[in-house]
């Protein structure tokens, strides 16, 4: 069965029940009542949605659908909300735009297997080149409609009529969403803890090619000490070609896994700056007006550009060398079996460099909160002058005015110049540490050449291991200030998207109802706080919608107590 859209619609009023009674499919009155409720207010809105939309083409889009969605969804939008959710693009609407739209009003869109038996709440089946439509259960009624763009209604008697494509379910993102409050304070995560475990599946993709990378550079050591033995040792050239080639090989694959990883890390910062910079921004219009205009427009670019800092450090150093935490192990675990004790040495190597990290990290986090203060100050300081710079040229204070910017200058370079010199400090001690533990363990290698228990050939791989062994520390130390940056953005971050909203997308609001009724005094008296009366006997009936006022005690002395004034 199949109901045709009612052209007057848009301006028409929801169908009369005794109307409804004679157009409800086998007597459903209720049911029948609702649908032609429905298809009224989804005509009036979608004529609202396309005269919002400037430069929409005459062409009809998938609009009747968002419309339909929206009205059975159980939240009340305003209809402000429902435009600033669709496209900003001129151009008709379709699944996917739906879909973005729905996502916008805090919706999270969920594939489904099958069609429920009993929907509860409406779904978008995308069927592709067929169209799209939504599948809906009106109120009072069992029966399933499919709503098509042009307004036609479908019953639904059973999920083959849908055909081929993708059914889309439409929850709210309460509780069980990950970056929801509740789940969080379920979790224990901090906001960007949270959107990070979206890319569970591509962190374990990392981890099993830095394991893979971590395997293939142990081999070049190997062919090292193949080399020596079979090639220099013999004075023998004939092995030399294959050997020559097993390396280059090792070389090409060990190129193709970094490669790999980078364009990996690379997805993944650009996936999240999109992420945090949409969500950022949308917070930031969604906070209180109360909260966001405080602030500096200064203040506001610097929290849409915190995650700069993030994406830096995952495609910086400081991330990489985190990542070959595994080679580390592996080139450790290798040294030991070809050398032996040597292994001690580059050991002591990184576990210097990592002392020197957390002291240099303890340093910086001081440094870094003394700097941002007097950046603070020094941009407060510049902005008060651009703003006063008339009453100060008035009253002659240039010169004193020039002194307290200059010392606010003084200190800010002082403050940057000490923050810098910590990142100085940690190139120049970890570069220190680093060549004297290859020094070091040169020498311990030489000694167990001289010792028989090690060839000339080991005595390189040994030296290539702890180098190896021992870069990724090293990295760490010369990445110190980035790591507190980091600190600092993760904490900006969360702490905005902790701000509450001004409206709180989850909670279910209802509209005030106006006040009915009046207020009547009957015989009645008001003593002050010294016993004196200020009246007594008062009549007053005061209808709705008007204001009346009363003397205070010290007028009531001077006026008669019937002495009212009514607006």
């Amino acid at each position: 069965m199949i109901i045709p859209p009612r052209q007057d619609a848009a301006r028409a009023v929801p169908a009369a029940p005794e109307q409804a009674s004679r157009t409800a499919p086998h007597g459903d009155t209720e049911g029948g009542a609702a649908l032609r409720s429905l298809l009224n207010w989804l005509a009036q809105l979608q004529a609202l949605v396309r005269r919002s939309r400037h430069g929409l083409s005459g062409d009809e889009g998938d609009e009747r659908l968002f419309c339909a969605l929206c009205l059975t969804a159980g939240t009340d939008f305003p209809l402000r909300q429902l435009l600033a959710a669709l496209p900003a693009e001129p151009t008709p609407l379709d699944a996917d735009g739906i879909i973005a739209a729905m996502g916008h009003l805090g919706f999270c869109a969920t594939p489904l297997a099958r069609l429920p038996a009993q929907p509860q709440a409406p779904l978008l089946h995308d069927g592709g080149g067929e169209g799209a439509s939504v599948i809906l259960r009106l109120p009072g009624s069992n029966r399933m409609w499919r709503l098509w763009p042009s307004g036609a209604m479908e019953e639904l008697a059973s999920s083959r009529q849908l055909g081929r494509g993708t059914l889309w379910s439409f929850p709210r993102e309460g509780d069980t969403h990950p970056l929801s409050a509740a789940r969080r304070s379920h979790t224990g995560h901090r906001w960007f803890r949270a959107l990070m475990a979206k890319f569970g599946w591509l962190a374990g993709g990392l981890i099993l090619v830095s394991l893979a990378i971590a395997g293939v550079s142990t081999a070049l050591p190997l062919f090292t000490i193949q080399i020596y033995h079979h090639v220099i040792s013999l004075g023998s050239l004939e092995p030399l070609p294959m050997f020559a080639l097993g390396m280059a090989l090792i070389v090409l694959i060990e190129g193709l896994l970094v490669g790999q990883r980078s364009r990996m890390l690379a997805w993944i910062a650009n996936r999240l700056e999109f992420l945090v910079a949409g969500a950022t921004f949308e917070r930031i219009l969604k906070i209180r007006p109360a909260i966001s205009e405080r602030a500096s427009v200064t203040d506001q670019v610097a929290r849409l550009r915190t995650f700069e800092n993030v994406r830096d450090f995952i495609t910086g150093p400081a991330f990489i060398a985190l990542l070959e935490a595994p080679i580390t192990a592996a080139s450790l675990g290798l040294l030991a079996a070809v050398a032996g004790w040597v292994v001690v040495v580059p050991l002591l190597g990184i576990l210097a460099h990592l002392w020197l990290f957390s002291v240099l990290l303890r340093r910086a986090r001081v440094m870094t909160s003394i700097a941002a203060d007097e950046s603070t100050e020094m941009q407060r300081m510049t902005i008060e002058t651009f703003q006063k710079r008339e009453v100060i040229r008035r009253a002659g204070l240039q010169h004193q005015w020039s002194g307290r910017m200059i010392g606010c200058v003084r200190r800010q370079q002082v403050a940057q110049l000490d923050l810098r010199m910590v990142g100085a400090a940690g190139d120049a001690v970890s570069t220190f540490i680093l060549t004297t533990a290859t020094m070091l363990m040169l020498a311990a290698g030489t000694e167990a050449v001289w010792a028989g228990t090690l060839g000339t050939g080991g005595l390189l791989a040994c030296t290539i291991l702890g180098r190896r062994a021992m870069v990724p520390s090293h990295m760490l130390c010369l990445s110190v200030q980035r790591c507190e940056q980091l600190r600092n953005s993760l904490g900006q971050l969360n702490g905005l998207m902790e701000i509450p909203p001004e409206r709180d997308e989850v909670r279910q609001y209802s509209r005030a109802r106006p006040l009915q009724g009046g207020i009547s005094f009957l015989n009645t008296g008001f003593r002050a706080a010294d016993t004196r009366p200020v009246f007594v006997g008062l009549d007053l009936e005061i209808p709705p919608a008007a204001v009346s006022a009363s003397p205070g005690p010290m007028a009531a002395a001077r006026r008669p107590c019937s002495s009212w004034s009514r607006g």
